[in-house]
């Protein structure tokens, strides 16, 4: 995605660099809330965040839940799909996408039937915790900057420079 941006961006019309960016911050905001709320269930995380993915997040299963059972449960049971480990992390991790046309709802809605699966897999789950969680990271990742209030010394220069 990075190598991506690098060659389009000086290709585009400054409009479409704009929504580009945008797509890509909203990947980043939604990776951003799905790791907040796999936090707030104790699952680790499997990549470092400072080089992970911002369109997909790998987590590990709880302690004696293989990832494929997991993943099967939330299938069969809760009709959603998330992928699994490969190669040796088969059965290790699993991986939730959060890109394309994925929006904060989908995410709760993930975390709601985690919540519940993970209760189907007899671990200790708060209900709530995550969705609450995600919510919040959310909610922090997509505010716009604060304002800087401006000084009434540079209020005031600012009118008399116009002048």
């Amino acid at each position: 995605l990075r190598g991506m941006q690098g060659y389009l961006r000086p290709r585009l019309h400054p409009d479409e660099r704009r929504f580009i960016e945008g797509i890509v911050q909203r990947h980043k905001d939604l990776a951003y809330a799905t790791r907040r709320g796999l936090q707030a269930l104790n699952l680790p995380l499997f990549a470092d965040e400072a080089h992970a993915s911002p369109t997909v997040t790998s987590f590990r299963s709880p302690t004696r839940v293989d990832s494929r059972n997991l993943i099967r449960i939330l299938r069969e049971s809760y009709d959603t799909i998330i992928a699994g480990g490969q190669g040796r992390l088969e059965g290790q991790i699993a991986r939730v996408g959060h890109m394309g046309f994925v929006t904060i709802q989908d995410i709760v809605a993930f975390f709601s039937v985690l919540e519940l699966a993970l209760r189907d897999l007899n671990q200790p789950v708060e209900p709530g915790r995550a969705i609450a969680a995600c919510l919040r990271a959310y909610d922090e990742a997509t505010q716009p900057p604060p304002k800087i209030a401006r000084t009434a010394a540079r209020a005031a220069a600012t009118v008399s420079a116009r002048r």
